[in-house]
């Protein structure tokens, strides 16, 4: 579906140029869309690749339109993929930088998903109990403002961080729990090769095994 809305917004902003910056909008919700997508189903260097393409094409004037929302999930996606890579500092200078800016800005979705990556940075960093204390508060905001693809993700950081404290029980709860809500996230997916391809990403794969589902 993401790759259709992208090529009608951009035939979109060539018939009608003063309709830029909304079919702009389009464009780029569409590419993060799709970029999620395919981390999700660990294709890491097929994102990376599109991201700094598209960073280039988004630099133009057309792209105001919600440019802090889909810049966050930007930045969010870029912060994962530099934490895979161990390049952890500047991981955490993004991360924290999306940090300021959604305290400041009231955004509790952003906020959020930053502060489930700031437990990961700790993670890395061996402070696991600092890592539990800012993933825990992230599960209460995004269970606040209902936000699944973040959600599983974050119960499956802390499983992580209990996990390496040899919290074997806690661990394995937050691993059920993570699985719970890939199901639900999973059968929410409409489109069957897009559903497929979710749950047989290795991230997935990991955790439901680590769930015994």
């Amino acid at each position: 579906m993401e790759p259709q809305s992208e090529e009608i917004a951009r035939k979109l902003m060539e018939q009608y140029p003063t309709g830029g910056p909304i079919a702009a909008e389009i464009v780029a919700q569409a590419n993060v869309n799709l970029m999620e997508n395919l981390f999700d189903q660990g294709r890491t260097e097929e994102v990376w690749t599109r991201m700094k393409s598209f960073e280039e094409e988004s630099k133009s004037s057309d792209y105001y339109r919600s440019r802090d929302r889909w810049e966050a999930r930007l930045d969010c996606l870029t912060s994962l993929i530099l934490l895979q890579r161990d390049n952890i500092d500047e991981a955490e200078a993004r991360i924290t930088k999306n940090l300021e800016i959604s305290r400041r800005e009231h955004t509790k979705k952003i906020e959020g998903r930053f502060l489930r990556l700031l437990g990961e940075v700790q993670i890395k960093r061996n402070e696991f109990d600092n890592a539990i204390f800012s993933i825990g508060d992230a599960i209460l905001i995004l269970k606040e403002v209902g936000n699944p693809r973040q959600l599983w993700q974050a119960h499956a950081s802390l499983a992580s961080a209990y996990d390496k404290l040899k919290r074997l029980s806690e661990a394995r709860e937050q691993c059920g729990t993570a699985a719970e809500v890939i199901r639900k996230t999973a059968n929410g997916l409409s489109d069957r090769e897009l559903r497929e391809g979710f749950l047989n990403a290795k991230p997935i794969q990991e955790i439901l095994a680590n769930a015994g589902s």
